[in-house]
């Protein structure tokens, strides 16, 4: 198994593809030639010109480089916080509306709470019997479980953000130490596709998952907005730095 299999296009067909306005002549690295004595390597497809030089790079090169993109999304907690404030002024979402919608959905929530605990008293004294008792008990929970349910935007947009920060920080932990079979799942889980130059022997753009897509924006965000609270300086890489969609690109 390799595992960044399905995930890398050639840099070089994406430019032509881009130049013909011809999707279809983009095309994916393979992996051949991985053996018990050999780790192989990603090649591209045989018998297809597009202008690169270079018809592989052994595995080791490619996927060190892929977890050191990896190492450069990763976020500290401080950050994460920071992207999330971010994350919300983007999408407009720090006005007193969404305060409004988060304060009414806990009022219902505990005033439903209460509702439980004075039925389980009247249960208790003898006033309903059990089924009454069940009955009513299912239709507080059921309200309950609505109101629960009812995210707001905000709400939302935390929880996507706190997954794809998860989702990079677990690459970037468990890659090392972990067999071809869990790497793909975990590149798999999070990445879209990878663009692989291979003359130059570098990732030259990437892709999330849509369920991801705003962290990159927002980690870019960040970045722009404060690079000497960010961990990596601007000399030493450009990963991100587009905040707007661009292409992501790293050296």
């Amino acid at each position: 198994m390799y595992p960044l299999a399905g995930l890398l296009y050639c840099a070089e067909c994406d430019r032509l593809a881009e130049r013909m306005k011809n999707p279809k002549l983009r095309s994916r690295l393979g992996g051949k030639g991985k053996s018990e004595r050999s780790s192989g390597s990603y090649r591209h497809r045989p018998g297809l010109e597009c202008g690169c030089n270079r018809r592989q790079v052994y595995t080791e090169r490619l996927e060190a480089d892929f977890e050191h993109l990896c190492q450069l999304l990763t976020v500290d907690e401080a950050h994460h916080k920071e992207m999330q404030q971010i994350m919300f002024e983007i999408a407009n979402l720090v006005g007193d509306d969404e305060k409004a919608l988060a304060e009414r959905k806990a009022t219902a929530i505990a005033k439903l709470q209460r509702k439980v605990s004075a039925l389980r008293h009247v249960f208790e004294d003898g006033d309903i019997n059990r089924d009454e008792y069940v009955r009513r008990k299912q239709r507080i929970e059921a309200e309950i479980a609505h109101w629960q349910h009812m995210s707001t935007e905000s709400e939302k947009l935390n929880l996507r953000l706190t997954m794809s920060v998860q989702a990079v920080n677990q690459i970037a932990s468990l890659w090392k130490n972990s067999d071809d079979e869990n790497r793909h799942g975990l590149a798999h889980n999070l990445f879209e596709e990878i663009v692989y130059d291979l003359d130059r022997q570098r990732i030259t753009d990437f892709r999330l998952k849509n369920w991801a897509a705003d962290y990159i924006s927002v980690k870019g965000t960040l970045y722009e907005s404060g690079n000497e609270r960010y961990k990596y300086a601007p000399d030493r890489n450009r990963t991100c730095a587009f905040a707007s969609g661009g292409r992501r690109s790293i050296r």
